[in-house]
C-alpha cells in the first residue's frame, strides 16, 4: 500500500481547510482525524472522504466496493457543531456486522474504538 501517512496528511489538510479557512462547521470530524493519527490508526487504516463525510477503510486502492470493511463518519445534528453537535457513525461489513450510532466525540466512544480495532484486523483488499 502506498504511504498511508501522506494520505492522512492530505485528508487532515482537506478538513482543516474546510474548518479554518472556509468556515465549515466540521470541528468534530477534524478532531477525530487528528485523534486517529495520534492514536496510531494511520498506520493500519486508509483515510478517505466523500463530500464532507470521512471514511476509514482497509482498501488498497482509491474507491470502495460495497463488500469492503469501512467506517463512515457523516454529518449529524448541526453538521458537526461543537455546541450540541454530533456525528453519525456507520459501520459496514465488519465481521459480518453493520451498525449505525450517534456520538459527539468518536475518540471517547467505546463502541467506535471497538469497531476501529475490528477494522484494523480486517484484511487489506
Amino acid at each position: 500500500m502506498k504511504n498511508l501517512e501522506s494520505e492522512w496528511e492530505r485528508i487532515e489538510s482537506v478538513f482543516s481547510n474546510l474548518v479554518e479557512e472556509r468556515d465549515f462547521d466540521l470541528p468534530i470530524i477534524l478532531d477525530t482525524i487528528r485523534g486517529l493519527r495520534l492514536s496510531g490508526y494511520s498506520k493500519y487504516c486508509r483515510p478517505g472522504s466523500s463530500l464532507y463525510n470521512f471514511i476509514i477503510s482497509r482498501s488498497l486502492k482509491y474507491g470502495l466496493r460495497d463488500d469492503q470493511c469501512k467506517i463512515m463518519i457523516v454529518a449529524g445534528k448541526n453538521k458537526w457543531s461543537v455546541e450540541g453537535g454530533e456525528v453519525i457513525i456507520y459501520v459496514r461489513n465488519l465481521n459480518g456486522k453493520s451498525d449505525g450510532f450517534r456520538t459527539s466525540n468518536p475518540m471517547e466512544n467505546e463502541k467506535f474504538i471497538t469497531y476501529l480495532e475490528e477494522l484494523k484486523n480486517c484484511p487489506m483488499n
